[in-house]
């Protein structure tokens, strides 16, 4: 439902500028053409039906304004906008009987896909959105100086998006036209949306394809690939392929790669990056080129989505290069100016490559470069990548068996998370609550920090968990409740493979077994003490 309601609020912005365009349209041939032409209602009629675009434009434009700036009133608007849908589906049979027109051009039968787009919008808007979900939805990246971007030119980039790609759209018409190509494979609004998602898919993948190349001509590995719905995701040793329904309207895609040594170079990381927009503007212009250079009727034009897919991809490779951020990350033009300007940024780069490297080499935490993480630390001091240096540090003097430093770096992790990165996964907070009741052995802080991580509703139940809520029984006295969580860590961390974040995984569970069997001795001394006196 979420899906549909973010995907439905863009659109509504889109249907808002049409029906601005077509009531300004209305208002001018109100006033330059009054009288009545052939097949054209009376000036009267005109007016009332320029009125009611200028009303459908407010509806939509002010829904699609409230959802994009996640104001409180987003459900009524919407739900208002999605009748108004509702309403337009049965226009082409309301309006010849209202008006007493006789237009050839309007079907006499509802638009089925408007009535249940209309229909399945108001039932997705109908939902009352949670406080927790209302939480991560209102919450915004945190500005970290240095990062390169801003956020006007987050908006503006936003803006000119939206532009070019009505732009695109106005441009394909033109050029369809002057190609004698009269319509594209398929009729209908909801044939051409599925087309456009098919489009945007292909781009997409295009795009992470070019990460996922020049990663492995670098010698690096391939951890993750996301194009819009589809995940194909490494998990604990495991090729997992998974659909997210959530993700049904996304063109997006991540790709993660990673060294397969601690000492990589940087010049790898920013070839990998560039990748995929460089692919993107040289599969744009070739696209462009065969389109031109082919007559309308080949078949490689098919029926004018080649031409599409040129200009469309040209889009993507400049918006992506443009230095954003977002709630999931950073553009690949912000990792570009992060990796090429060094400093912090480039050191966080680094640190976050080390990390993912242990999930797939030998590498282990106590192998991290920790001045390469201190001086990321130092200059990030916030938000979710503050937070990833702290927890690199902390899992770093951890394997080390330095239990001060590492005490330390969990204390700072917590206060950046306290300040400005509570929005983190639920996975993040079992690392809090083992550290809180294993290392600094604060029983009430680890209690805290689980019930936050529960309150959070987390999906994966695995060895971090296991191990957590084994400490946490361990530090609150409950030893039934600990014994029984600790086989279950045990038993998952067995199963994991053979790589360095692994082993640290099943050192960890060690580390708190011996814990909990010193205290078993240290409690039943004094037993054995008073039964021989």
């Amino acid at each position: 439902m979420r899906a549909i309601r973010g995907f439905l609020i863009w659109m509504f912005a889109l249907w808002g500028l049409v029906c601005l365009l077509i009531t300004a349209a209305g208002l001018r041939a109100a006033f330059v053409h009054p009288a009545p032409a052939q097949n054209l209602p009376h000036p009267l009629q005109r007016f009332v039906l320029t009125a009611a675009f200028g009303l459908t434009a407010l509806i939509f434009c002010t829904a699609g304004w409230t959802g994009i700036r996640k104001k409180p009133s987003t459900r009524a608007w919407g739900i208002t906008a999605c009748l108004t849908l509702v309403i337009l589906s049965f226009f082409p049979v309301l309006a010849p009987r209202i008006f007493h027109w006789h237009l050839s051009h309007i079907p006499p039968k509802p638009l089925y896909t408007t009535l249940c787009t209309g229909i399945v919008g108001a039932l997705a808007f109908s939902r009352r959105v949670t406080p927790a979900e209302a939480a991560a939805a209102a919450a915004k990246p945190v500005p970290i100086p240095g990062d390169g971007t801003s956020k006007l030119v987050n908006v503006a980039a936003g803006v000119a998006a939206f532009a070019a790609s009505y732009g695109v759209f106005i441009w394909w018409g033109y050029w369809r036209r002057a190609k004698g190509i009269s319509r594209p494979l398929a009729s209908g609004a909801l044939s051409e949306l599925l087309w456009l998602m098919l489009l945007g898919l292909v781009i997409a993948l295009v795009h992470e394809l070019g990460h996922t190349l020049a990663g492995k001509a670098a010698g690096m590995r391939l951890r993750s690939f996301v194009v819009g719905p589809f995940r194909v995701v490494l998990h604990e040793g495991v090729w997992r392929v998974s659909f997210d329904l959530k993700k049904i309207f996304s063109a997006g895609g991540a790709t993660g790669m990673v060294p397969a040594t601690a000492d990589f170079p940087t010049s790898s990381l920013v070839r990998m990056v560039a990748a995929g927009p460089l692919v993107n503007l040289g599969t744009g212009l070739a696209a462009l080129w065969i389109a031109y250079a082919k007559p309308g009727s080949a078949p490689i034009q098919a029926a004018g989505l080649l031409a599409l897919f040129g200009a469309f991809s040209l889009v993507a490779c400049v918006y992506n290069l443009i230095p954003l951020g977002s709630k999931s990350g950073y553009s690949d033009g912000a990792k570009i100016y992060q990796l090429l300007s060094g400093g912090p940024w480039g050191d966080f780069h680094r640190a976050v490559a080390m990390a993912g490297a242990g999930l797939v080499t030998e590498l282990r935490p106590r192998d991290y470069d920790i001045g390469v993480i201190e001086k990321a630390a130092t200059g990030i001091r916030k938000g979710r990548e503050g937070l990833l240096l702290r927890l690199f540090a902390y899992n770093y003097q951890l394997d080390r068996s330095d239990i001060d430093a590492a005490g330390h770096e969990l204390r700072e992790a917590a206060r950046i998370y306290e300040e400005s990165a509570s929005s983190v996964p639920a996975e993040f907070l079992t690392l809090f609550v083992f550290g809180y009741a294993c290392i600094l052995r604060d029983a009430a802080s680890a209690r805290t920090w689980w019930d936050r991580m529960e309150a959070r509703k987390p999906t994966r139940l695995n060895v971090d968990y296991w191990r957590a809520k084994s400490a946490l029984g361990w530090i609150e006295g409950n030893l039934e409740e600990a014994n029984e969580a600790w086989d279950k860590a045990a038993d998952a961390a067995l199963k994991l493979p053979r790589a360095g974040a692994y082993e640290f995984d099943r050192d960890l569970c060690g580390f708190l077994l011996a814990e909990m069997e010193e205290s078993a001795r240290q409690q039943a001394a004094p037993v054995a003490v008073a039964a021989m006196g």
